[in-house]
């Protein structure tokens, strides 16, 4: 795995987090699963109205940029499909679920910042960030059943 990718999935937190908390991933992981299932419906539906009324947006002086906000939203729905099979694994005691839902919520992050600029909605954007950062954090410190700290990298 190369470094970036590495330091997403286990970051130097992951051995002493700040804030410890005793976080079962099979539980959270269906709680991700549950919550990206319904992202994907809403973002499919989001995705559609978007495009299919976007002349109307347009015609009413839609102030975004359309095409930023559909790219945006295409980023958001794949990132809920990662966090679906992710969390779906991750609730079926599978550990490659982990590293799906945390690249998940790295598009997702990423996808937020796209739909912010496309929308000029940097309030509901701000939120939406610190939900997602919240998510990473209990995702990375999140434990299997039987499963201790991570060892400390050398």
């Amino acid at each position: 795995m190369d470094p970036i990718r590495s330091r997403l999935v286990n970051p130097g937190f992951a051995h002493n987090p700040p804030v410890k908390l005793n976080i079962d991933a099979k539980t959270l992981g269906l709680v991700i699963a549950v919550l990206s299932g319904i992202g994907v419906l809403l973002e499919a539906v989001g995705l559609l109205g978007v495009l299919s009324l976007g002349a109307a947006y347009a015609a009413a002086g839609f102030a975004g940029i359309a095409f930023v906000a559909v790219l945006g939203l295409a980023v958001d729905l794949a990132a809920a499909l990662l966090g679906l099979v992710g969390g779906w694994r991750m609730a079926q005691a599978n550990p490659t679920g982990k590293p799906l839902v945390i690249y998940g919520l790295a598009l997702g992050f990423l996808g937020e910042i796209v739909v912010g600029i496309g929308y000029y909605a940097a309030g509901g954007a701000i939120l939406g960030l610190i939900v997602l950062a919240v998510l990473y954090y209990l995702v990375v410190i999140s434990r299997f059943p039987g499963e201790g700290l991570p060892s400390q990298p050398a």
